[in-house]
């Protein structure tokens, strides 16, 4: 009896994984590129330096949203003066870069 439970569960497996492969359903034809997408995996990168707050600033993420709108978030220290915690530095959270 033991044997005949495994062999209908096993059964019943097989024609369900089978009948999920073959259902019949085809994926649409590609469309033609409404715009040139970037490869996201590309080497060819230029990268310029820039200094984002001064010592001891710290960027924990970045996320860019499109070339000319790039966010990035952490501790970032501006040289203004605190005047609520009467600090030399400002911290700040996150910073906007907007293409220039």
């Amino acid at each position: 009896m033991k044997h005949l439970i495994i062999f209908i569960i096993l059964n019943l497996s097989f024609l369900i994984v089978r009948s999920c492969s073959e259902n019949g359903v085809k994926p649409p034809p590609p469309e033609e590129k409404l715009c040139e997408i970037n490869d996201t995996t590309s080497h060819a990168v230029t990268w310029r330096v820039d200094t984002i707050g001064v010592f001891p600033s710290v960027l924990f993420d970045v996320a860019a949203i499109d070339p000319n709108n790039v966010w990035a978030v952490g501790e970032i220290w501006t040289p203004e003066k605190d005047t609520v915690w009467n600090n030399e530095n400002t911290k700040n959270n996150a910073v906007k870069w907007n293409g220039t």
